[in-house]
């Protein structure tokens, strides 16, 4: 496994792709309070609002799971499209990317032979 940006382990946002597993940023606190989330970022004292699509996703991203399996368990969770959920969870990263809200690895694949 390696990060995308050596520096800091923040995700590029074109690096969004199925192997990525994302978490969180150490500095990032998420609140839930019925079914919607803030996000407060201790760096800065942003605050963010998400709404409960958003709050479900980032409630995941503990880097446990890579996009794929996040997607395919959020798509099965909420019996929605899974290309859908794969839109809406790219969206969201890219945005907590954006703001610097998250971390990740992007697994290394083996080619068999």
């Amino acid at each position: 496994m390696s990060t995308s940006d050596p520096d800091d382990g923040v995700v590029a946002g074109e690096a969004i792709e199925p192997g990525l597993v994302a978490r969180l940023a150490d500095h990032v606190l998420l609140i839930e309070l019925d079914g919607e989330g803030v996000i407060y970022d201790e760096c800065t004292g942003a605050v963010h609002l998400l709404n409960p699509t958003a709050t479900a996703i980032a409630s995941c991203l503990d880097g446990s799971s890579n996009l794929e399996d996040l997607v395919r368990d959020l798509a099965h969770r909420f019996s929605t499209d899974a290309n859908v959920v794969g839109r809406d969870v790219t969206e969201l990263l890219r945005s907590l990317d954006r703001h610097h809200l998250i971390h990740g690895v992007v697994e290394q694949t083996v080619d068999k032979p």
